[in-house]
C-alpha cells in the first residue's frame, strides 16, 4: 500500500475494523465528562486510562459516528485538565510521585494516545474538532517539554518493557506534526518555570529535539527484538504486548512516511522488517482455534485479543497479508465465542 497523509483513516474505513470496535468500543467507556472507567468513582487517579481517547476516534472515523468523535475528545481534555504547569500530571495512585520516571511512562501512554488522536481527527472529516481543542494545544507541548530531558530514564525503564520506547517515539512524532501545524514553541518563565506556548517559532529547537527523540526511541525498541521476530520481555517474552509493540510499530511507520521522520530512510526499512518478523512470531502463537497462547508469556496470562487483532488487521491492510487477515478473522471470532 501507498503510504500517504490519510492513510489510517483510510484503513479504519474497512469492514473489518468496523466489526472490531462495533464489539470493543463502547460509549459508556467514558462518561459526559471525559473519564474514563478508572476515574469515574470520585476523584482522578492516574491519566494513562484517559488513552482510551484513540479507541474512541478510530471507531468514530470507521463508523462516521460523531458520538464517539465528541467523546474521544471529551477524554483528550479530560486528560489535559489534569497536567500541571510545568508538565507533570496530577497522578494520584500507587504512592508514586509525580516525577517518578514510571509516573512519566503513565502520562506518555496518554500523551501519545492524545497525539494519535490528533492526527487522526486532522487527516479525516471530522478535522474541525482539532481547532477546538483548546486543553490539548495547552498540554501537549508542555508534557512532552517536561519529559524530553528524561531520555535515558525512559530508555533504561525500558529494558523489560520493549513497548513503552514506541509509546515514547509516538508521543514525539506526533506531537512535533501538531506543534508544527500550529506553529507554535514554549517559552519558559524566569520566575516560576512554567511553560507557556508561543507563535511564530518554526525553526525551533523543541521540533528537532523531537524528531530525533522519536527516532532514537524507535531504534532502541529494535534493539529489543530478537531474530526470532520475539521482543525481549522480562528475559522472556509475551504474545500479548507482543502484539502492543506490532499496533504501535505499525502507527510509527504510517507517520515516518509523511513527517520528517521519512527522511532516515534506513528506519522505514529496518521498521518494516521488524514489524513482518515480529507479525511471523505472533503468528505462531495462534492456535487453530483461534485463540491466542499465553504460556510461558512472562508478564501477562490475560491476552489483550483487541490489540492482537487489530495489530494483524494493521499489517494486512499495509502489506497485502492474506494471512493476517485469516488470523485476524480467526481471533477475533474466538474472541466473541469466549466474551458471550
Amino acid at each position: 500500500m501507498e503510504i500517504k497523509q490519510d492513510t489510517e483513516v483510510s484503513i479504519l474505513s474497512d469492514p473489518h475494523f468496523q466489526r472490531l470496535f462495533r464489539y470493543t468500543v463502547h460509549l459508556d467507556h467514558i462518561d459526559d465528562d471525559g473519564a474514563e472507567l478508572t476515574n469515574q468513582f470520585g476523584e482522578f487517579l492516574h491519566v494513562s486510562p484517559q488513552k482510551i481517547c484513540s479507541d474512541f476516534i478510530k471507531r468514530g472515523i470507521s463508523l462516521d459516528d460523531e458520538r464517539f468523535i465528541e467523546k474521544g475528545v471529551k477524554a483528550i481534555e479530560y486528560g489535559f485538565r489534569q497536567c500541571n504547569s510545568d508538565g507533570t500530571f496530577n497522578n494520584n495512585i500507587w504512592g508514586i510521585d509525580m516525577y517518578d520516571v514510571n509516573a512519566m511512562e503513565d502520562n506518555i501512554e496518554f500523551i501519545q494516545a492524545a497525539s494519535h488522536s490528533y492526527l487522526m481527527l486532522k487527516n479525516s472529516h471530522f478535522s474541525d474538532y482539532c481547532s477546538s481543542m483548546e486543553e490539548f494545544k495547552n498540554g501537549i507541548g508542555r508534557a512532552m517539554y517536561y519529559i524530553a530531558p528524561k531520555e535515558k530514564a525512559l530508555v533504561s525503564q525500558a529494558n523489560d518493557f520493549p513497548e513503552r520506547l514506541l509509546y515514547d517515539a509516538l508521543a514525539f512524532a506526533s506531537g512535533f506534526i501538531f506543534m508544527d501545524d500550529l506553529d507554535i514553541g514554549f517559552v519558559t518563565s524566569k520566575e516560576d518555570g512554567a511553560l507557556s506556548l508561543t507563535k511564530g517559532t518554526r525553526s525551533s529547537l523543541m521540533r528537532t529535539r523531537s524528531l530525533c527523540f522519536s527516532l532514537r526511541f524507535s531504534k532502541e525498541n529494535m534493539k529489543r527484538q530478537r531474530d526470532d521476530g520475539s521482543w525481549i520481555t522480562l528475559g522472556g517474552f509475551d504474545s500479548s504486548y507482543q502484539a502492543v509493540n506490532l499496533l504501535k510499530a505499525q502507527e510509527i511507520f504510517i507517520y515516518s512516511h509523511y513527517s520528517q521522520l521519512s527522511r532516515d530512510s534506513k528506519l522505514n526499512i529496518e521498521l518494516r522488517e521488524s514489524i513482518d518478523r515480529g507479525i511471523e512470531w505472533e503468528k505462531s502463537k495462534v492456535l487453530f482455534s483461534g485463540e491466542v497462547v499465553s504460556e510461558n508469556n512472562r508478564r501477562s496470562e490475560l491476552i489483550d485479543y483487541p490489540t492482537v487483532i487489530a495489530s494483524f488487521l494493521y499489517h494486512w491492510k499495509l502489506t497485502d497479508d492474506n494471512e493476517s487477515l485469516c488470523m485476524a478473522n480467526k481471533i477475533m471470532d474466538h474472541y466473541v465465542s469466549i466474551s458471550q
